[in-house]
């Protein structure tokens, strides 16, 4: 795991890992947007981030139900660990990776280095379960340096 999710105690040379969930264990929703939200600028090197430039339409925190909140706190927290998935496997590469068009790159790229696979592997029978996967580790090389 990457040093933002490593918790380093007291005791000299013990490390103790800590999920997501531990990080926000205990704190009021409101606080967990709010890390989340810093986090993810945090990654992305864009900070100040508001629930407004991901749901444009959505009424202020205070405004929402319950289950909303539940619904948006959930969705915020799977884009952090996606970031910081694609963070530890090429560090400085969450920057790339938050708006639509960062991850379209993201993607082309990862396909473009597809389409180099040998022709044996490409013209191969291939479930979607394992096209996926590929996607997905050539996603986590990033882009290429601009």
């Amino acid at each position: 795991m990457s040093l933002s999710n490593t918790l380093y105690t007291a005791q000299a040379g013990q490390v103790k890992q800590e999920s997501m969930e531990d990080r926000l264990a205990g704190l009021e929703k409101e606080k967990q947007l709010k890390y989340l939200l810093w986090k993810i600028g945090d990654l992305t090197e864009r900070e100040g981030l508001g629930l407004g430039e991901y749901w444009p339409h959505m009424k202020a925190w205070e405004d929402l139900e319950e289950p909303v909140r539940d619904r948006v706190l959930k969705a915020l927290g799977e884009e952090t660990r996606a970031l910081e998935l694609l963070e530890e496997a090429q560090p400085g590469h969450a920057r790339w990776a938050l708006t639509m068009r960062d991850k379209l790159l993201l993607y082309i790229e990862a396909i473009h280095r597809m389409m180099e696979y040998p022709d044996e592997e490409l013209d191969r029978p291939c479930l979607w379960r394992d096209f996926r996967a590929k996607v997905a580790m050539e996603v986590k090389k990033g882009r290429r340096a601009e």
